[in-house]
C-alpha cells in the first residue's frame, strides 16, 4: 500500500496562523491576524465615520471634559478592543480578525484582551477628528452650550418670591420661641439659690448656715440652764 503525502508550500504568515490560531493565541502582535488593505485610501469613508459617530455618543469633545473625551475618541478610532460594548465587530474588523473574535467571545478567564486594528486604513489624530466633526456640526456653538446653558443667558430683574419670605418669617418666629424655651428660667423673688460645689462637698453657704444653726442651738441650751430652778439655788 502506497502512502501518499501532499506537500504544500506556506508562507511565514500562514504558518503563524496555522500554529497560533488553533490555540487562540495572538500571532505576531496585539493587532489580531487580519491584514488591513494597504491600497485603501487614507481618508474618511463610511465605515470610519460610522465608528466615529458611534463613539461620539459616549465621548462628546466639548465642555470641561473636552480634551479627555477627544483622547478617548482618538484611541477608539485607532484601536478596537475585544471587550468593547455596543460595537458591531463584523463591520469594523477584517474577516480574519472577526473569526478570531468569534472563537474567543465565549471564553471565560481570558489571559489578556486582544486589541484589533480597524478594517479602514485612516488613523485619525485628535485634530483630524475635530475637523471631521466640524464639517457636520457647529462645534463652537456646541462648546458654548456645554459651558453655559441657555437659561443662564436670560437677563431679567431679580424678583423676591413672597412664599420664601413667608417661610423665612415663620422660621424667625419659631426660632425666637425656641430661644425663649431654651433660656435659663428666672427664679421667683425670695427664693434662695444654692450654688453646687465642684467636688460634691457642701458649699460655703451651706456650711455657714449649719454653723449659725449650731450656735443658736447651743445659745438656747445655755439660756435654758440658766433659767432652771437648780441653777438659781
Amino acid at each position: 500500500m502506497l502512502n501518499m503525502q501532499l506537500l504544500t508550500k506556506k508562507s511565514g504568515e500562514e504558518i503563524l496562523r496555522l500554529l497560533f490560531d488553533v490555540d487562540l493565541k495572538k500571532a505576531s502582535s496585539s493587532r489580531g491576524l487580519g491584514i488591513v488593505n494597504e491600497n485603501a485610501p487614507n481618508e474618511w469613508n463610511d465605515i470610519s465615520e460610522l465608528r466615529l459617530f458611534s463613539k461620539v455618543v459616549y465621548f462628546k469633545p466639548a465642555g470641561v471634559n473636552r480634551n479627555f473625551n477627544l483622547g478617548q475618541l482618538a484611541n477608539y478610532m485607532n484601536n478596537i478592543y475585544e471587550d468593547e460594548e455596543h460595537t458591531d465587530f463584523e463591520v469594523f474588523l477584517t474577516p480574519e480578525d472577526f473569526k478570531l473574535y468569534q472563537k474567543r467571545r465565549d471564553l471565560t478567564n481570558k489571559a489578556d484582551i486582544i486589541i484589533f486594528k480597524p478594517v479602514y486604513k485612516i488613523r485619525p489624530t485628535p485634530e483630524m477628528i475635530m475637523a471631521k466633526l466640524g464639517e457636520m456640526y457647529n462645534m463652537e456653538t456646541v462648546e458654548n452650550h456645554e459651558y453655559l446653558p441657555d437659561c443662564f443667558l436670560e437677563q431679567k430683574d431679580f424678583e423676591f418670591f413672597m412664599d420664601l419670605f413667608q417661610k423665612g418669617k415663620t422660621c424667625s418666629v419659631s426660632s425666637k420661641d425656641a430661644n425663649k424655651s431654651m433660656s435659663t428660667p428666672v427664679p421667683p423673688k425670695g427664693a434662695k439659690r444654692e450654688i453646687p460645689s465642684r467636688s460634691g462637698s457642701p458649699s460655703l453657704a451651706t456650711i455657714a448656715i449649719n454653723l449659725a444653726a449650731k450656735k443658736r442651738k447651743a445659745f438656747a441650751m445655755d439660756n435654758s440652764r440658766d433659767s432652771s430652778p437648780a441653777s438659781k439655788r
